[in-house]
């Protein structure tokens, strides 16, 4: 049967061949276009590079890594194109130097490098400034410390900066503050967790960076016992600020009321968070919503001095501003209550991550059921009944050792992340000393 019917369709292309023969207007016949159109089809595969590049331009390096490269050697070399490369990340020190460098020396399109946890950056970054003039955002992140010139030597290579993170990485000298306005893109800056940042240096470093978005401090740490970061200092920094940035990050342990009158001037603000804000008045936060209008991430964090009601009226009187919020931290904000919950959930419809770490006087998940939320946070909430945590629509979640046992149990489908207490996190590292 199977060979009656292929000789049945070789007759019938002879005959359309012999059927067609008129030739046409630039002497190529019908029967040559019927001849290839016979031919097989094109696959995937079989694809020109120009096409499967146009195509993997719309994937992630990680989609790349794992989905492309793998299938075959021709979507191997097209994937492995340097101009399909914008994001480089390394963590940790597994990986040799000279494998890093080799890799951002391969990729000259790259826009975005991310060192996390490094040894020693201090030659990876050496060779960013030589490969990636073009470079739009560096990330320095918990690395050790690196030289003055170093940095200096990324200020003059890569002027096109658009984001710099150095948080926890810590480095010395006034002339890296004084040059970073050779970044004249410059739009976010992480100067968090440095021990060695003195007022005077931030304020010279802001000063020259009149184009900010995003400013963040958080973990304000310093080797002088006297120096603190008070509303003297914070004064001329905000004020600076206050008509471009965008989103601001500030350890707020030294600060008072009017240096939160000064943060409120900021009224293009879209992320907003405070650390422990323990000397934010309630009555400020309850007025939120008049200063910032365009608010879309809100963290307070150990404000002592906001009451349930002062959550009430905020959420009540700003619904219109505040339901726009996607995300909410009111971490060791004690005074919270299930009433003040319930009132949050009925005001921020579209809110997808929220932590209520340490509110203690929380006892019940129920005001949480009505809400799909992608991250939620109950850790060290001693009061609250868990009993109906399974019928949470959550894609993550955080809880305490205590909780542990108990939500394990009834919670499927579900990332579960447990926090320890810093009680027990010393304990874990004297622990792991002693077996040393």
């Amino acid at each position: 049967m199977k060979t009656l019917l292929l000789s049945h369709d070789v007759t019938f292309r002879k005959q359309a061949e012999r059927r067609f023969t008129t030739k046409i207007s630039n002497n190529t016949s019908v029967s040559s276009r019927l001849s290839n159109f016979t031919k097989s089809p094109t696959w995937f595969h079989d694809l020109p590079l120009e096409v499967l590049l146009k195509i993997f331009s719309n994937f992630s390096e990680k989609e790349l890594r794992k989905n492309i490269i793998p299938v075959c050697q021709k979507w191997r070399y097209a994937a492995l194109k340097p101009q399909l490369w914008k994001c480089f990340e390394v963590v940790g020190g597994k990986i040799p130097l000279n494998r890093i460098c080799y890799e951002i020396n391969r990729f000259p399109y790259l826009q975005i490098v991310v060192l996390k946890s490094v040894h020693d950056p201090k030659q990876i970054i050496r060779q960013v400034c030589r490969c990636l003039s073009n470079l739009k955002e560096l990330t320095i992140k918990d690395c050790e410390e690196i030289p003055e010139k170093t940095l200096i030597n990324v200020l003059y290579s890569c002027r096109n900066l658009e984001k710099l993170n150095l948080s926890g990485t810590p480095f010395r000298g006034k002339k890296v503050f004084e040059d970073i306005s050779l970044l004249p893109n410059l739009k976010s800056l992480n100067l968090a967790k440095n021990p060695y940042i003195t007022i005077q240096k931030l304020t010279t470093c802001v000063l020259n960076c009149t184009g900010l978005e995003e400013f963040r401090l958080s973990k304000w740490v310093s080797l002088d016992e006297i120096l603190k970061f008070d509303d003297q200092d914070v004064s001329p920094i905000l004020l600076n600020l206050s008509s471009s940035l965008r989103s601001l990050t500030l350890d707020c342990s030294n600060l008072t009321t009017n240096s939160f009158n000064k943060i409120f001037t900021c009224n293009c603000l879209e992320r907003l968070s405070l650390h422990r804000a323990k000397h934010l008045d309630g009555e400020m936060f309850a007025k939120l919503h008049r200063y910032f209008p365009a608010l879309t991430v809100l963290k307070v964090k150990h404000a002592s001095q906001i009451s349930d009601a002062n959550i009430v009226q905020l959420f009540t009187e700003g619904e219109e501003i505040m339901e726009n919020l996607q995300t909410l931290d009111l971490s060791g904000c004690w005074q919270l209550t299930d009433n003040g919950l319930r009132c949050i959930i009925n005001c921020c419809k579209n809110l997808n991550r929220l932590s209520l770490q340490g509110c203690k006087r929380l006892t019940s998940v129920s005001p949480l059921l009505d809400i799909n939320l992608n991250f939620l946070n109950i850790a060290f909430n001693v009061n609250m009944d868990i009993e109906n945590v399974e019928n949470l629509k959550i894609k993550e979640l955080i809880i305490d050792e205590q909780q542990e046992k108990q939500i394990f149990e009834k919670v499927t489908g579900v990332i579960v992340w447990v926090s320890r207490s810093e009680y027990r996190k010393c304990l874990r590292k004297m622990n792991m000393s002693f077996e040393k």
